[in-house]
């Protein structure tokens, strides 16, 4: 059964994450490693998401689709950059993780070291991640899917802390 785009809410998108991160693991576990590097970059991208819109005040049942449209109005309004493919047609993770830290929440922005990290852990996936790696017939390398988990693991588990 084909979802409708962009018809899923908030908490639709995190469970799709985590569901996501199982199917990595899965073709990780079974040396698919360029795929299970595929489907890690989208789990980074649906967790930062997720952590976006939470920031912007959305419930858990709130439809993506205008929160989309806000994150990036936002983006636009604070001239957070959109070149060099950080946008990368909605898909880019620094944008979404420059959006995140730029965005106030009712904590405030977020602490400097969680920020670096997130910077870290971000240019770690974006170094071995692109929407176009599902072009690659190249079977990717053990060592780059790890360095990929590890980085998308620190996000998971920080999910929370990412949008307070």
């Amino acid at each position: 059964m084909a979802p409708a785009a962009f018809g899923e809410s908030v908490q639709d998108l995190e469970l799709a994450a985590r569901a996501r991160l199982d199917d990595a693991l899965t073709l990780r576990d079974r040396n698919r490693l360029i795929g299970a590097v595929y489907l890690l970059g989208y789990v980074a991208e649906m967790y930062l998401k997720v952590a976006v819109y939470r920031r912007l005040g959305a419930r858990p049942n709130a439809q993506t689709r205008p929160l989309w449209r806000r994150a990036r109005n936002e983006a636009e309004r604070m001239e957070l950059p959109r070149h060099l493919g950080q946008w990368d047609g909605g898909h880019g993770l620094m944008f979404w993780a420059r959006l995140l830290w730029s965005l106030p929440s009712a904590e405030g922005t977020l602490d400097g070291r969680v920020r670096a990290d997130l910077f870290r852990h971000v240019s770690r996936i974006e170094r071995h991640w692109t929407i176009h790696l599902r072009y690659s017939p190249n079977q990717g390398g053990w060592q780059e899917a790890q360095i990929v988990y590890a980085s998308v693991e620190w996000i998971r588990r920080r999910r929370f802390q990412l949008w307070r």
